[in-house]
């Protein structure tokens, strides 16, 4: 029987996987996980690294319902939110009309 992960071992998870451990992670066996590749059946994006396949961690998290995780903010480096930013400051409400 496979050990499930924690939520904060989730967090820890690298960037990419293998296709072994993305496998196991939606509970699908070695074998299974490279064959759903092979056939392009496998539930996320897969990716060719020379002869490799990685899996990026965010497509199984978001999968799986889970978000990214985000890091907290630093309050030396990252200046405090208050309200709503523009995402443009420049664009002017009479532009979207």
């Amino acid at each position: 029987m496979r050990r499930v992960l924690t939520l904060s071992e989730v967090g820890d998870l690298p960037v990419v996987l293998d296709v072994e451990e993305a496998g196991a992670l939606l509970g699908i066996g070695r074998t299974n996980a490279y064959r759903m590749v092979r056939r392009g059946q496998f539930p996320t994006r897969v990716i060719r690294i020379g002869g490799q396949w990685r899996v990026p961690t965010a497509d199984l998290l978001h999968l799986l319902g889970l978000a990214p995780p985000t890091p907290a903010p630093d309050p030396d480096t990252d200046p405090p939110r208050s309200g709503l930013s523009l995402v443009n400051p420049d664009l002017d409400v009479k532009d979207l009309t």
